[in-house]
């Protein structure tokens, strides 16, 4: 079922007396899902001074002779712009979304962004009610994470670091290239976007990311750039005509280009591409598996590169594992395939802040906000391994002000079935024995604090591995 347009319900009379009432009572501002999106972008991480200065150009490290294991990027990443993301389960946050919207849209509760959506606001419904069937979604407005791919002076090239959405190539099964398909008008806001509901024979305009993703003053930090549009390099096939763009997707030589951060080897199943999909992109339609990437990506999705296919009605794309889709095989109406945009940022605006950085997909930090409004910072500790007879040794430094550590190991790489050490604050090794012998363990550390009784974890070290004597 492709997306359609929001249609308000009729309610009895009852329930539109009291929503009317609830509606003058509420401060919130509500808006269509596919209209112009609310200018306040709400974020709980707090502003951090940015300088281009700040901002390193990606280093990629890669063990040639094993690098499905031993492949992983140190990376620098921004925040800039905002996007529904993470899932809303909170009752009480939902209550309020409710009492605000009657059908979908985007509103503000206590300051804060969400989104509803119903499942005919979805790509395709394959996920929508994946765990149980359910009218209504609800999603959080955050800010968007960017991968810093190139930095040079006062600009920036970035890639967002999450599948944010889902949108075919091309609304239709066509002959096309970057410079004629919906998704590059869906991009940039470009006039005659519509967007094609088969099952009822009927095309609407929709909001474009563009204008939805960043505000008035975002959008002139972002800078127009003239992008080469080669085609499949196994055949020539011809990639179409230059264009100059705003938003964009990343090309086929981008994803192989090691300055960039990425594996040069296309058919190797690298973290460097593997890309996390957003709830808010897997409920729309994205693909998801957590089988063939590592732990902390958990949920990769395939992803649209921009790159012509070998045939004209096919386009190029990555894999969940990282690896790339020689040939380009899928269907340019393909609606499983997560959006991962690129834009050329104005460094010398202010409108956008510095991330923690960190290896593929995982940052060292992770604040928290507690109850009483206070900012915790829990660390990742960094972790070393050592083998042994049947058991391994795992060392770490003490992650700072932390009330204890947790520990899992596994003989699977995605950490399906593991089992758990739990540590307390003054360990900073330990020696994990009766294992198999001369296998290899996957091992991963974090740490935690205790707020109002509740354990807060910090984010997951790098997986590493090591194979027993």
């Amino acid at each position: 079922m492709k997306r359609q347009k929001c249609k308000k319900t009729i309610q009895r009379m009852g329930t539109i007396f009291l929503t009317f009432a609830l509606l003058v009572q509420n401060t919130a501002v509500a808006t269509s899902v596919r209209a112009e999106s609310v200018s306040q972008n709400n974020s709980s991480i707090s502003a951090e001074t940015a300088s281009a200065s700040d901002l390193k150009n990606p280093i990629h490290y890669c063990d040639k002779e094993n690098p499905k294991d031993n492949d992983y990027t140190e990376w620098s990443y921004v925040y800039f712009g905002s996007y529904p993301q993470t899932e809303v389960t909170d009752r009480s946050i939902i209550d309020q979304i409710d009492a605000n919207l009657s059908d979908s849209g985007d509103t503000l509760v206590n300051g804060v962004k969400y989104r509803k959506i119903r499942i005919s606001d979805a790509n395709n419904n394959y996920y929508f009610n994946e765990h149980k069937y359910v009218t209504f979604r609800y999603f959080k407005w955050e800010p968007i994470l960017w991968k810093v791919l190139n930095t040079n002076g006062s600009k920036a090239f970035l890639a967002s670091a999450k599948g944010l959405d889902c949108q075919e190539y091309n609304e239709e099964s066509a002959d096309v290239t970057w410079e004629t398909c919906s998704i590059r008008k869906w991009l940039n806001g470009y006039s005659g976007y519509t967007e094609t509901d088969r099952n009822r024979g009927q095309s609407f305009t929709v909001t474009d990311f563009y204008s939805t993703a960043f505000n008035e003053t975002e959008q002139k930090a972002i800078l127009q750039t003239t992008l080469i549009n080669s085609g499949d390099p196994d055949i020539g096939a011809a990639g179409g005509n230059d264009t100059t763009d705003k938003v964009f997707l990343l090309s086929w030589d981008d994803i192989r280009n090691t300055a960039y951060g990425f594996c040069e080897d296309d058919y190797c199943q690298t973290p460097s591409r593997q890309v996390k999909v957003t709830d808010y992109g897997y409920a729309i339609g994205a693909f998801a598996d957590e089988d063939e990437t590592t732990p902390e990506v958990q949920m990769g999705t395939n992803w649209w590169l921009r790159s012509h296919g070998s045939l004209s009605s096919t386009a190029m794309g990555v894999y969940v594992g990282g690896n790339a889709e020689r040939g380009g095989q899928t269907v340019v109406d393909d609606n499983h395939r997560a959006v991962v945009p690129a834009v050329y940022l104005n460094l010398s605006s202010n409108v956008w802040t510095v991330a923690n950085s960190g290896s593929t997909n995982t940052n060292t930090e992770k604040k928290i906000i507690t109850p009483s409004n206070n900012t915790i910072t829990l660390n990742t500790p960094v972790l070393s391994l050592k083998k042994a007879k049947k058991s391994f040794k795992a060392a770490w430094k003490k992650a700072g002000d932390v009330d204890g550590y947790e520990l899992q190991y596994s003989l699977k790489k995605n950490f399906k079935s593991f089992k758990t050490k739990k540590l307390s604050a003054k360990k900073t090794s330990i020696t994990v024995k009766k294992l198999k012998s001369k296998k290899k363990y996957y091992v991963r550390i974090r740490s935690y604090k205790l707020v109002n009784g509740e354990k807060k974890y910090s984010l997951w070290s790098k997986t590493k591995n090591v194979k027993t004597k």
